[in-house]
Order: structure tokens, then C-alpha cells, then sequence
């Protein structure tokens, strides 16, 4: 009785606790005139400030530490306040709240708090029309979404597979008394006790957090495309300028998460996925009776170029694509001037990635198209870039096996000139 009494003494004093946080950060962020103790108490901003600043940060340490523990929909949700907000939070206490979601996102092996802290942020930058701050998207790199492919190597049901399907048919089940079957019942029941005393996790519930996760990811990635599309057709000044505020520095961390997560996406998806990334970097291109302008910069197109090439080498290199689109996006960043002045370091990321790691994917004439209209941009690059632009155009020479008028390279000297570029690319 004294240990009940306790127990629940703790529990309701811990929900105390978070209660005050919240008030705490909601002295800060809330701008209604709903009463709050510590604007009453705290009179300048100044001071809610600090105190919202130290809420933010035990709510962090609740949750990195305590993630199993009660009121933990309560803490996520006021954290993933904190970080979504961008009219009264600061870059501090988006720092410190995106940190206890990176941690907890690294930690988590069941998956269940990482599903639903994803669940709260989608639902937060949804309401919020992704006018959010890049902090947002960089907690979702620390996912952790390894066991997908380990469980699809060890023949896991696959996604989509009910618990119904995959239970043995009823005619193969062994027929039990009434007795029996109370007994299974009472074993079964003891059995399951045991596993969470051990803490020892289900494998298929593991599995169907983390796929759970990962289609919750992508339907936000996909929305957000979709929105950066609607922009491009038929956008409105004020739609302009929510682009270039709120949705351009998002790119970065969108692309990294598209290449990072899209090895778990079946063909469908990926083939989808590609022909939107196709449609934001396309300027110029009429759609019906409208003209889709491409509001990327060179930079953003790259990277999106980069991450094509990326998803396609991570899912085996879908036959259904087509393959001459990027390519030909390629060859026109190639020839602008502003690109090699302005984007130069990730064009040459994105022409490794394109063309020196997919060489035995590409023809011939490709190469040489790309060789062509790289060259003449030598002569006007600066002395590290003329250094490594070279070694990339020795190492797509070395790469291909036959040259139009040439004999075969040897492998000995193919693998010298190799490490040679290799080492060139390192040290500049």
C-alpha cells in the first residue's frame, strides 16, 4: 500500500512538473491575453525569455532521458512547439529542442517515441504551411531506419503485410481442449510479462514503427514537393515570397533526406518520387495552358541533380527512367557562366556523382558531351579548382575503357591514374 501511494504521489507531482514547464515556455510564445503566472510575474521580455530557455531545456533532458516514461506526448509536444515556431522562438531554443529530438531519434531502437514525436512535427509544419526553420528538417537525418533493411535480409513481412495474413490457416492449428486453451492463454500471457520486465523488443513491432516512420517521412517530403510545384505554376506574390523565405532553405536538408531514406522505397515510389524532382528543376516548360518556371537557384538545381543520381544508384537503377532528362539539365548548368563562378564545388560533386561513379552505366557519347562542354571553362577557374576540375577530367578519360582512335587502358595504369585523382581530389 505505502509503495502504491508513492508511486502514484510521484506520477502526480511529475505531471505537475510538466505542467509548470509548459507554462513556462508558453510565457514566452503564447501571445493571447490568457492568463499565465509568469507574465504576471515576469514583466520584460528579457526575463521570460531566460526562464523559457531553461523550461526548453529540462523538457530536452526529460525526453532524451526519460523517453519511456509518462507524460512523454505532453513533453514531445511542447518541444516540437518550440522548434516549429518562428515569430517568437529564437535559434537557441530551437538549438536545444532540436538536439533532444536528435537524440532521441538515435536512441529509440523500438521505435514507438521517434513515430510519435514524427507524427507531432508533421502535424506542426503541415498547420504552419512548412513556413518552419531548417532546424526542423535536420532533426529527421538522425532517424534511426537501419532495421528496415536488416529485417528485408532476414525476410520480414514485408510492408503492408497484415498480422492476418501471415498467421497460420485455422486446419493447421492444433485442436486443444477448453482446459489447454485457458492454459496457452495463462502461458502466453506470463510469457509477454516476461519479455517487457526483460525489455526485450518484438522484432516485427520494431519493424512496423520504423516502416510506419519512414511512410510518414515521405508523405511530408512529397507534400512539400508538391507545394514547392503549386509555387512554380501559379504563384502569387506573397506565395513568391514564402518561397524565397521559408521553403528555399529547406532544400538542403529535404534533398539529404531524400537520398538518405529512399533505399527503403519500392519501385513505384522512386519512379514518382524522380519525375517531381524532374518537374521543380524544369524551367520553362509548359504545363497545359500555364508556364512552370523554375524558381531554384544553380546550387538547388545541382543538389537536386545530385540527389537523383544518388537515389537512382541506391535502388539499383531503375530501367523505367529516363536517363537523358538529368543528363541534358546537366550539360546547360555545365555551360552557364554563373555556375562556374557561384556553384562550382557542387558541380563537381554533382559530375562525380553523375558521371565518375556511374561510369559503366553511361555511354560513350555521353561522356564526351559532358568532357566537351567542360573544357573551355578550364582557362577561367581559380588554381585549387583548375587543379581538381583537371584530375576529374582525367579520371572520366580513365574510366572509360575505349576512347574513339585509343587502344585500351591497361588496369595497372588505370588503377595508378586513380589513386593519383583520388589523391588530388582530397588534398584541394
Amino acid at each position: 500500500m505505502n509503495t502504491y501511494l508513492y508511486e502514484k504521489s510521484v506520477l502526480q507531482y511529475y505531471k505537475l512538473y510538466i505542467q509548470r514547464l509548459q507554462r513556462m515556455v508558453s510565457a514566452e510564445l503564447d501571445n493571447s491575453n490568457k492568463y499565465n503566472f509568469y507574465k504576471v510575474m515576469l514583466t520584460t521580455g528579457k526575463a521570460r525569455r531566460k526562464l523559457a530557455l531553461v523550461a526548453c531545456f529540462c523538457l530536452s533532458e526529460l525526453l532524451s532521458r526519460h523517453y519511456n516514461f509518462n507524460c512523454r506526448s505532453e513533453v514531445i509536444r511542447s518541444l516540437a512547439q518550440v522548434l516549429c515556431n518562428t515569430s517568437r522562438a529564437d535559434d537557441e531554443m530551437r538549438e536545444i529542442c532540436g538536439k533532444a529530438f536528435n537524440r532521441l531519434f538515435k536512441e529509440d531502437t523500438l521505435g514507438e517515441a521517434s513515430l510519435e514525436a514524427v507524427n507531432i512535427i508533421s502535424e506542426f509544419i503541415v498547420k504552419q504551411n512548412f513556413r518552419v526553420s531548417p532546424h526542423v528538417f535536420r532533426t529527421f537525418l538522425s532517424l534511426n531506419l537501419r532495421e528496415l533493411a536488416s529485417d528485408e535480409n532476414n525476410n520480414a513481412p514485408s510492408f503492408g503485410k497484415s498480422a492476418k495474413n501471415s498467421a497460420e490457416p485455422k486446419k493447421d492449428r492444433k485442436m486443444m481442449s477448453r482446459k489447454e486453451r485457458k492454459r496457452a492463454k495463462h502461458f502466453s500471457k506470463l510469457e509477454k510479462e516476461l519479455l517487457e520486465a526483460e525489455a526485450v523488443e518484438s522484432t516485427e513491432k520494431r519493424h512496423s514503427h520504423k516502416t510506419e516512420i519512414h511512410t510518414k517521412l515521405f508523405a511530408l517530403y512529397f507534400r512539400f514537393v508538391k507545394r514547392c510545384l503549386e509555387v512554380n505554376l501559379l504563384a502569387s506574390d506573397q506565395e513568391v515570397r514564402d518561397f524565397d523565405q521559408w521553403y528555399r532553405p529547406l532544400f538542403p536538408a529535404l534533398f539529404h533526406g531524400m537520398a538518405q531514406y529512399s533505399v527503403f522505397l519500392n519501385d513505384v515510389y522512386i519512379y514518382e518520387l524522380i519525375n517531381h524532382l524532374l518537374k521543380l528543376i524544369q524551367g520553362d516548360k509548359l504545363n497545359g495552358d500555364h508556364q512552370a518556371k523554375c524558381r531554384l537557384s544553380s546550387t538547388e538545381r545541382l543538389c537536386c541533380l545530385k540527389t537523383i543520381s544518388q537515389i537512382l544508384t541506391l535502388s539499383g537503377n531503375l530501367l523505367t527512367i529516363d536517363f537523358q532528362v538529368p543528363y541534358i539539365i546537366l550539360y546547360e548548368l555545365c555551360t552557364d557562366p554563373t555556375v562556374i563562378y557561384e556553384s562550382m564545388t557542387m558541380l563537381l560533386e554533382c559530375i562525380d556523382e553523375m558521371i565518375l561513379k556511374r561510369f559503366k552505366q553511361l555511354s560513350l557519347k555521353r561522356v564526351v558531351s559532358l568532357v566537351q562542354r567542360f573544357v573551355p571553362f578550364l582557362c577561367v577557374f581559380v588554381f585549387n579548382l583548375l587543379i581538381l576540375s583537371t584530375c576529374l577530367q582525367t579520371y572520366s578519360v580513365v574510366v572509360v575503357p575505349v576512347w574513339p582512335g585509343s587502344c585500351r587502358i591497361s588496369d595497372r595504369h588505370q588503377a595508378s591514374l586513380s589513386a593519383a585523382s583520388r589523391s588530388s581530389r582530397v588534398h584541394f
